[in-house]
């Protein structure tokens, strides 16, 4: 089994380098805060390239995740796009809004 493979299967977040706190809406006002995470960037262990893991808490499995890149930089710049579309995916999911500083602020500040 490669390093990718069993990545997807199960690892851990790390050192956390970075993390925002979101505030979920949903349709019926109950307010659920999100949090996410990301971890700092690693080498695979037995394959070529770089993995940065990410994590949702609050919305969603839970589950950490990762994006793979050439190297370190790589890696977190599409964990970051990543995080984009799962959190939009989730908000989605739950049907309601997140928001990021202020009431009226959705523009969550992750590269599209």
């Amino acid at each position: 089994m490669s390093a990718r493979s069993h990545f997807q299967q199960d690892f851990p977040l790390g050192e956390i380098i970075a993390s925002r706190q979101l505030l979920f809406t949903g349709k019926d006002g109950a307010e659920i805060p999100v949090r996410v995470l990301v971890g700092r960037p690693e080498a695979f262990p037995d394959s070529p390239g770089h993995y940065c893991p990410i994590q949702v808490i609050g919305l969603g499995s839970g589950r950490v995740k990762f994006a793979g890149g050439e190297d370190a930089v790589q890696a977190l710049q599409l964990a970051l796009k990543r995080l984009s579309a799962e959190i939009r995916a989730l908000e989605k999911a739950a049907n309601g809004l997140l928001r990021w500083l202020s009431e009226g602020d959705l523009d969550l500040a992750f590269p599209p």
